[in-house]
C-alpha cells in the first residue's frame, strides 16, 4: 500500500516504481539502490506536497508520504510537521514506522528547521541514504516487538 497525505492513494507506477520492485533474489547492494532511488521519489512527492500545504508561519496538519516496507509486515512514513517547541517557525521532518497490525508507532526526528530548510534537507540526495536507514532502523525495532 502506498499512500501520499490523507490516506489518498497515489499510482506508484506514475512515479515510476514502487517498494514491491525490490525482490527477495536481489543482491543487497541493488535492494539498497532501489529503495534509495523510491525514496527519492518519495521526497519528491512530499517536497510537492510542502511547497502547496506547509506554510511558512504558524500550525498545520501534518503531511506524510507513506509506503510499505519490502519483506515486512510493515509500513514507513516520511512526515513534515511543526515543531511543538515553536509551532509559527519551525516544522519537523519524521520516519515513523508502524507494524501493520498495530497502531504503536516508532518514529524518529531527523531534522529541525524552517519550511525552506526542510525542504532543501529532503531534496538533498544525501539524505536520502539517511531516511532509509532510519527507516531500516525503526523496522526493525518493530519487528523485535511483533516477533
Amino acid at each position: 500500500m502506498t499512500q501520499i497525505n490523507n490516506y489518498q492513494n497515489y499510482n506508484p507506477a506514475f512515479y515510476g516504481m514502487s517498494p514491491k520492485d525490490v525482490k527477495k533474489e536481489m543482491p543487497e547492494q541493488e535492494k539498497n539502490d532501489k529503495m534509495l532511488k523510491f525514496i527519492g521519489k518519495c521526497s519528491d512527492v512530499l517536497n510537492e506536497m510542502a511547497e502547496r500545504q506547509v506554510p511558512e508561519n504558524n500550525k498545520f496538519r501534518k503531511i506524510f508520504v507513506a509506503f510499505d516496507i519490502p519483506k515486512t509486515r510493515n509500513e514507513a512514513f516520511i512526515s513534515i510537521s511543526h515543531d511543538e517547541i515553536e509551532p509559527k517557525t519551525l516544522r519537523r521532518v519524521a520516519v515513523q514506522v508502524h507494524h501493520s497490525n498495530s497502531d504503536k508507532f516508532y518514529s524518529k526526528y531527523i531534522f529541525k528547521g524552517t519550511k525552506k530548510e526542510c525542504m532543501n534537507f529532503i531534496a538533498d540526495t544525501n539524505n536520502h541514504k539517511k531516511m532509509l536507514d532510519n527507516v531500516f532502523e525503526l523496522s526493525k525495532r518493530v519487528d523485535e516487538d511483533y516477533d
